[in-house]
């Protein structure tokens, strides 16, 4: 049309045609044309690639540019410009370098791939250098895809999507030489990689897909070959530590080629290809490799490759499972074989040696110090841990079992015990019932009278035998020592001696080495190592009650090494089991505190009354609460040399309390007499009971021999008391008192007793110890009498968690019973089921419970 305007209809402005040629001309086509040979394209210290163009010439092109964009429209030819600019840059790419990448070698491909991305980088920076104004507003304005976006678009459409492929291919030809080389392929090389895997990422334009799909993806799949082949290679030809080293080995160089020429999102699948080939597949092998897996490890004492066989076991899913068994499963069978040595056996003579706890202990602090150290403290091996020594430690010690005697050992067993046990008695009434119905059948043409004659004295029969089984189980239970006692004795010898006197049997182990303790803080650091012992007995009341007893006789006989190991141990406990399971010690320690103040105020009494005594005398009082419970054998008749003391003190506390009665218990005193023998130069100070003093202290008062009973009935003791404290005054190494013969009456409580008048020792001052078979049946008698006891609280102890339990739900069926039963009471003792049942029985007799009416199987608290 005439009327249509040209760009020849107006010379002051510049025409596109004209305008593009001289930018393609002396832009585009120079660019190229130096770039093709040998343009500098070098990177400068920003990074950033050098341009094909001068800088005149830059200023020269990026005039033009600028006039053909911000003519007036119509000659605005910011659009046509901007297309015209991704036609040659699509054009270049497909008709040059591509065309070029697809005549290079396969082993140049990777360097001319490099290469030609430097030039292209090179061509979008001189692009934009002289259209940077159609780049900064045309582009921005309506935002379209920039100069430098479109370049490299053009580079990944028509360059890399015709030759990814080899690319993938000769990339992992690089990673697998790498591998297989021993030192690797150089440094040009990796670099060389790197670069690809740069151009990669720069081609996704803030995405990683095509180096996932194109680089990723083929490595991690040639990897899980590769790691299968070499993995089963090592596992036929090397031990377990060796081959974990050369996992480890793997494994970082894996990791290094990540940081050297990968990108980071690809470490996380590529190790886990690697650690799941290497590991995961030989998993159960590897642990469990005869000779050299990790029970062989842990034999030898191999805690380097335990660590590494830990480090790498740790970094699959599962890994650390079977290593925990095995972990597990070895502690238990040492233990157990510590257990079950025969110098651990009982004897009553020498029942509670210290070699067992000490070696437990032992065995107890290497282990978690390898867990700590070796294992990182990881929970998995410290449930290990604590499971088996749960396993063995509970286990009953072996013993030589001894056959009771017929009639007084058998009868005197008592009632049914709860201390382990029990359910034979169920199985004899289970095989008492199938006999019943076996025998159903049998004489069924006798008459009625003589068949239940018969029954009858078949059920007394039957009754009889399984009392007599129940006893002798129960008087071997009685036997049977618990490791609970053990521990009690162990800590009760280390708690009674100095610390200068602590050294053990071997040195103390710790988790930093060995030590041999020589000041109390040693001491209390074994004292502390000891009670992790106890976390994992499951008869905690035993213990309680053994261990209370001994902590009596330390603090009333003042033999303990101090208060605070003392209060070390009851805080070590209280962490354990709760404030309620120590409440009685803090309470008889807090006693001593206070009778030491109680001491203090009653001397002061005594100088405002301005009375005297001739002798030392201190009294502890005791919260009957507290402390173990005590036979009430006191001397109605004192002697007149401690008569006035007691007096004193009796009318010293009734004026400071009316509401507390004194119940005095002589046998826990101790005297200390000055005694001047005829073959003794100087005076012995003789320390004994106080019963032994005060039998001590009638001679003085006669120069005749004295009979049994005449002790007795002058100071108002029982003849069996007074028998057994002669015993040790006329035996054994100290012998004080000496037979001279018996009275006109016969018996043995008739024989008479006077001072030995051929007593004679070197020592200055002595102790007269109870004789040791004297001591033993003591000792078997309050240990049967403990144990009886606690067979009666763990009685009150169950029917008392039944009532509580079903008054809180109300409703429950016998198993969720069963269930809560064994929750509320295992931190102190494990109920037996049987005992359980047998509760619930009696309960039910008793009506505290009773069965629910629309389902038997369930059980409802009585209000």
């Amino acid at each position: 049309m005439e009327s249509e305007l040209r760009e020849e209809d107006a010379p002051q402005h510049v025409g596109f045609s004209k305008g593009w040629e001289t930018l393609k001309r002396e832009g585009v086509d120079v660019c190229l044309r130096r770039l093709d040979y040998g343009v500098d394209i070098r990177r400068g210290q920003n990074g950033q690639p050098g341009r094909a163009l001068q800088a005149n010439e830059v200023s020269k092109l990026y005039a033009l540019a600028y006039k053909m964009c911000t003519q007036a429209t119509p000659h605005n030819w910011s659009g046509k410009l901007y297309y015209a600019i991704l036609d040659e840059l699509r054009a270049i790419c497909e008709e040059r370098t591509a065309q070029r990448l697809a005549r290079a070698r396969d082993d140049a491909l990777l360097n001319a791939f490099i290469d030609e991305w430097d030039k292209h980088e090179v061509l979008i920076r001189s692009f934009r250098a002289f259209l940077g104004y159609l780049d900064r507003f045309y582009v921005k304005r309506l935002a379209l895809l920039t100069l430098e976006g479109a370049a490299v678009k053009a580079f990944h459409d028509f360059v890399f999507e015709s030759i990814k492929s080899r690319i993938t291919r000769e990339f992992l030809n690089e990673v697998d030489a790498d591998r297989k080389a021993p030192a690797g392929i150089g440094a040009a090389r990796v670099e060389r990689l790197r670069r690809v895997r740069d151009i990669c990422i720069a081609l996704g334009q803030g995405s990683i897909d095509d180096y996932e799909r194109e680089i990723e993806a083929p490595l991690v799949q040639e990897t899980v070959i590769y790691m299968k082949e070499i993995s089963q290679r090592w596992m036929a030809s090397t031990n377990c530590p060796e081959y974990l080293h050369k996992v480890r080995a793997q494994l970082e160089e894996e990791d290094h080629r990540i940081e050297s020429y990968l990108h980071v999102e690809t470490r996380d699948k590529l190790l886990h290809a690697c650690e799941h080939e290497l590991i995961s597949v030989h998993l159960e092998n590897l642990v469990n490799k005869p000779g050299s897996g990790c029970s062989w490890m842990l034999r030898n004492g191999r805690d380097d490759d335990l660590q590494l066989m830990f480090q790498l076991l740790k970094k699959v899913p599962g890994g650390l499972t079977p290593m925990a068994f095995t972990f597990r499963k070895f502690l238990q069978e040492i233990g157990a074989d510590m257990l079950a040595k025969p110098q651990y056996r009982n004897q009553w003579e020498n029942r509670l040696d210290q070699t067992l706890i000490f070696r437990l202990v032992n065995l107890n602090v290497k282990y978690r110090a390898l867990v700590k150290t070796r294992f990182a403290e990881h929970n998995t091996f410290h449930r290990a841990l604590k499971e088996a020594f749960e396993f063995f430690i509970n286990l009953p010690l072996p013993m030589e079992e001894e056959k009771p005697e017929d009639g007084t050992d058998e009868e005197e067993a008592g009632s049914d015990n709860d201390c382990g046990g029990g359910d034979d008695d169920d199985k004899d009434e289970e095989e008492e019932e199938k006999g019943r119905a076996e025998g159903g059948n049998c004489g069924s043409e006798a008459n009625a009278e003589s068949k239940m004659d018969g029954s009858k004295n078949a059920k007394a029969s039957r009754r009889r035998e399984r009392e007599r089984r129940r006893r002798k189980r129960q008087w071997r239970r009685h036997e049977q020592i618990t490791i609970s006692e053990l521990l009690s004795d162990y800590l009760d010898r280390k708690l009674r001696k100095s610390p200068m006197q602590m050294a053990p049997i071997s040195p103390i182990p710790t988790a930093e080495g060995f030590l041999t303790p020589r000041t109390e803080t040693l001491l209390e650091r074994e004292l502390a190592v000891t009670v992790e012992l106890f976390g994992y007995v499951n008869e905690k009341d035993v213990f309680a009650l053994f261990y209370r007893k001994h902590l009596a006789k330390r603090l009333i006989l003042n033999r303990t090494t101090s208060h605070d190991a003392e209060r070390v141990v009851i805080a070590k406990l209280q962490k354990l089991c709760g404030v309620p399971f120590v409440s009685k010690f803090t309470g008889m320690l807090k006693d001593l505190m206070l009778a030491d103040g109680l001491q203090r105020d009653f001397e002061r009494y005594m100088r405002e009354k301005e009375k005297e005594v001739d002798f030392d005398f201190n009294v502890k009082v005791l919260t009957s609460g507290f402390w173990p419970t005590y036979r009430h054998e006191a001397m109605t008749q004192l002697p007149h040399q401690l008569s006035p003391a007691l007096l004193a003190f009796e009318s010293f506390y009734g004026s400071r309390t009316a509401h507390r009665t004194l119940t005095w218990i002589h046998a826990l005193g101790t005297m200390t007499l000055s005694g001047r023998f005829t073959a003794c130069e100087k005076p012995v100070q003789l320390v004994v009971t106080t019963f032994q003093g005060a039998i001590l202290l009638l001679y003085n008062e006669s120069d005749t021999p004295l009979s049994v009973t005449q002790m007795a009935s002058r100071l108002g003791l029982s003849v069996e008391i007074t028998r057994k404290q002669l015993h040790s005054l006329t035996n054994g190494k100290h012998a004080i008192l000496r037979s001279v013969g018996a009275s006109t009456a016969s018996g043995e409580n008739e024989a008479l007793y006077g001072i030995n008048d051929e007593f004679t020792t070197r020592a200055r001052r002595i102790r007269i110890p109870q004789l040791p078979m004297e001591k033993a049946e003591q000792a078997k008698q309050e240990r049967s009498t403990n144990l009886l006891k606690i067979s009666e609280e763990r009685r009150y102890a169950v029917e008392a968690a039944i009532v509580r339990i079903l008054k809180t739900h109300k409703t429950l069926s016998y198993v969720e019973l069963s269930v809560k039963v064994v929750e509320m009471l295992s931190p102190v003792f494990m109920p037996q089921p049987n005992t359980i049942r047998k509760r619930v029985d009696d309960l039910l007799e008793r009506d505290y419970i009773e069965k629910d009416e629309a389902d038997d199987s369930k059980l409802v608290y009585v209000a």
